[in-house]
C-alpha cells in the first residue's frame, strides 16, 4: 500500500435521526468513547506500534457535532414530535459528548 493513500482523521461527526434511538446511541457513545480515547493514547506510546510500517498516529480527536437527518419541516419550523427529539438530541450531546 502506498504510504500517500493511507488516511486518517482526528475529527468526527455523530448523524443522527430525531429519535429515541439517536438518544441512546450518544449516552452509549459518550461511556464509549473515553475507553476508546485511552486506548489509542496508549497505543501511540506503545514501541511496539513506534516501529510499524504504519505508526500509530498521534491522538487529537475533536467532536465535529450532530448531524440531524430526516425530520419534517412544515411552515419553515420543525414539527412538534421531531422538536422534541432534536432538543433532547442537542442536550445529550451538551451534557456528555461536548466534556469529553
Amino acid at each position: 500500500m502506498n504510504r500517500s493513500l493511507l488516511m486518517t482523521s482526528d475529527l468526527f461527526p455523530v448523524p443522527t435521526t430525531a429519535d429515541f434511538s439517536s438518544v441512546i446511541a450518544i449516552d452509549s457513545l459518550s461511556r464509549i468513547l473515553p475507553n476508546w480515547c485511552a486506548w489509542a493514547k496508549m497505543a501511540r506510546v506503545n514501541p511496539i506500534l513506534k516501529e510499524v510500517a504504519y505508526p500509530f498516529p498521534e491522538f487529537k480527536l475533536k467532536f465535529l457535532g450532530p448531524i440531524l437527518k430526516k425530520y419534517r419541516i412544515i411552515r419553515g419550523k420543525e414539527t412538534t414530535a421531531f422538536q422534541t427529539w432534536i432538543e433532547r438530541i442537542e442536550k445529550i450531546v451538551t451534557d456528555k459528548l461536548t466534556s469529553l
